[in-house]
C-alpha cells in the first residue's frame, strides 16, 4: 500500500506550556477547528508551521540563487567588456 502525504507514520508527545494549551483552545474555538480534534488541530497547525518553514527556505535559497547569478552575470560582462571585438581585426 502506497503512503500518502498525512498518513500517519508515528505519534510523538510534544510538552505544551500553559500559554500553548491557552492558545490551542483558542484555535480549536474558531470555526475552521471546532469539528477537529485536539490531536487532528495539533497536526494541522504542525503542518501550518512546516510549510512556512520550507517556504522560508526556500526563499533564502533562490535569493543565494539569484546573488550568484548576480554575480556571474556582472563576471560575464566584464569579460566581455575586456575581449576584444570580432570587428578588430578587419581592414
Amino acid at each position: 500500500m502506497k503512503m500518502q502525504r498525512g498518513d500517519a507514520v508515528t505519534r510523538k508527545s510534544t510538552p505544551l506550556s500553559a500559554q500553548d494549551v491557552a492558545d490551542l483552545a483558542a484555535i480549536r474555538r474558531a470555526p475552521e477547528f471546532a469539528a477537529s480534534t485536539e490531536a487532528a488541530t495539533l497536526n494541522r497547525l504542525l503542518r501550518i508551521g512546516m510549510d512556512a518553514v520550507l517556504e522560508r527556505q526556500m526563499e533564502e535559497g533562490y535569493r543565494v540563487l539569484g546573488e550568484q547569478r548576480g554575480s556571474d552575470i556582472a563576471e560575464r560582462r566584464s569579460v566581455a567588456r575586456r575581449r576584444r571585438p570580432s570587428w578588430a581585426d578587419e581592414p
